[in-house]
């Protein structure tokens, strides 16, 4: 941050940092993180002062920190769909503002019969104007919320529906590459092993991810 004349500038070298330091601010002027979600009463200030000079934060220590909605059924779920309907952009917007001011920017999404990129399409773009990174929880590969998507594309048995299951995380992958998201590297894809129910079966295959890590500007981390 530096004074220009009688104004105060901000920039910060990633969209999220920037993020960070605007909300920084605002904590400091007497706006809770919690503010929303616990009701905390924002202070009363009559007025603001700020010295004059350069204020610099360095990055954070950890590069992706955050929190998975996880078991959020019936508790979150039932107040989710009274409020919103369900697990839509308008609920999820509130959970972006939230990491970001506590100096968050990673994100598992609700997973019980919920996929997070096709309940709501404005879902992953207002998470990549958040600047918020994108994960799976475990039951859900690349990039797909796998138990609720695939209970179309069943068996969930490699060995038997190879092409099939090889066509339905592959498309998820290469329209999730064409985003500014990924492009700017702030998505992650998460590769598992445990399959949905924590049922034992073949529905990950080595072949497959080995052939996909040509992907451009695919993250892929073991």
């Amino acid at each position: 941050m530096a004074w220009r004349g009688s104004c105060a500038g901000h920039r910060g070298e990633r969209q999220a940092w920037t993020i960070f330091g605007i909300y920084d601010l605002s904590e400091q002027m007497g706006v809770s993180p919690w503010y929303w979600w616990a009701d905390v009463p924002v202070q009363h200030k009559d007025e603001l002062f700020m010295k004059p000079g350069r204020y610099a934060q360095g990055p954070p220590a950890v590069k992706y920190r955050g929190i998975f909605l996880n078991d959020e059924a019936p508790a979150l779920t039932g107040w989710v769909k009274e409020k919103y309907g369900n697990y839509n952009h308008e609920f999820y917007v509130k959970v972006f503002e939230l990491l970001l001011r506590l100096k968050g920017n990673y994100l598992w999404p609700a997973m019980w019969n919920s996929a997070f990129n096709e309940d709501d399409p404005l879902n992953p773009k207002l998470a990549d104007e958040y600047g918020i990174v994108m994960g799976n929880p475990t039951t859900s590969h690349a990039a797909r919320a796998t138990g609720v998507e695939a209970s179309r594309h069943r068996p969930l048995d490699y060995s038997k529906n190879g092409d099939v299951l090889r066509s339905f995380w592959t498309k998820e992958l290469i329209a999730t590459k064409t985003t500014k998201a990924l492009r700017r590297s702030v998505c992650a894809v998460t590769v598992t092993c445990r399959c949905p129910g924590k049922a034992m079966s073949n529905c990950w295959n080595e072949s497959w991810l080995t052939s996909e890590r040509s992907l451009p500007n695919a993250s892929i981390a073991m």
